[in-house]
Parts: C-alpha cells; sequence; structure tokens
C-alpha cells in the first residue's frame, strides 16, 4: 500500500523542522562593505591591503585598493551574533609599504532589519605617512 501524498508532505515537513532545528537553522545577513582609502592630503592610495577581522580576530576578507584607492567586498554573519543590545564589531586594518598601519572598529548601531537585503557599509579611511622617525625605530 502506497502512503498518500498527504502522508508523504507530513513526513517532509517534519523532517525539513528537524534538519532546521539540528543544523541550527539561522538567518544570515549580508554585508557589503567598500569605501576609499586616501593619503592626509586627499590622493587615492592604490595598493593599500585591508583586511576585516571579525569578533575573535578571524579574518573575514582580505583585498587591496585599486588606482582610486577605493576598495569592495562581501561577508556574512549569522543572526546569531546580534542579541539583545549587542551588535558585532569587526575591525578593519589598513596598511601600505611606507605608511603608517592603521585600524578602525566598525560596530552597526542595530541588528539589521531582514536578512532579505545586502546591508551597505561605506568606510573613509586615511593613511598617514611614516616619518624619519618612525623608519629609523
Amino acid at each position: 500500500m502506497k502512503p498518500s501524498v498527504l502522508a508523504r508532505c507530513r513526513a517532509f515537513s517534519l523532517l525539513s523542522v528537524l534538519a532546521c532545528c539540528l543544523g541550527g537553522c539561522s538567518m544570515i545577513y549580508s554585508f557589503d562593505l567598500d569605501g576609499v582609502i586616501r593619503s592626509p592630503e586627499g590622493t587615492p592610495l592604490p595598493d593599500v591591503l585591508v583586511v576585516l577581522q571579525g569578533e575573535f580576530g578571524e579574518p573575514l576578507f582580505s583585498v587591496a585598493t585599486d588606482a582610486q584607492g577605493r576598495f569592495a567586498a562581501e561577508f556574512s554573519k549569522s543572526a546569531g551574533r546580534f542579541y539583545g543590545e549587542h551588535t558585532p564589531q569587526w575591525t578593519l586594518q589598513l596598511s601600505k609599504d611606507g605608511f603608517t598601519p592603521a585600524s578602525m572598529d566598525i560596530r552597526l548601531r542595530r541588528e539589521p532589519v531582514t536578512a532579505r537585503n545586502r546591508t551597505a557599509i561605506f568606510i573613509a579611511g586615511v593613511l598617514v605617512p611614516l616619518t624619519e622617525e618612525d623608519v629609523n625605530e
């Protein structure tokens, strides 16, 4: 005797719910991070290494700026990283030969409204050239 269509649908629904619960079902938020890195005089800086680190220091991405000092990357975080008033904090590391390395903390003011849309984050950064004192140390 073949199981009815209704019985098969119920079994599939139950398995789907179990897989979701056992697999740690969670929404994923997607982010587009882009920006521009310049010198103190406003000149775009090419070939700046831009590394985004997660809350625990894990690298989320690494890119280099283009000839206009621009960079773009995307990353995702599970909704589980947002709880109560807590929003995750990321650290953007900037480095280029001949310049003092810099870092900046990035924290959202609130959890994204929906996981359906990508959240855009724009960064404008400045790298300061090394001085002779810095080089001689």
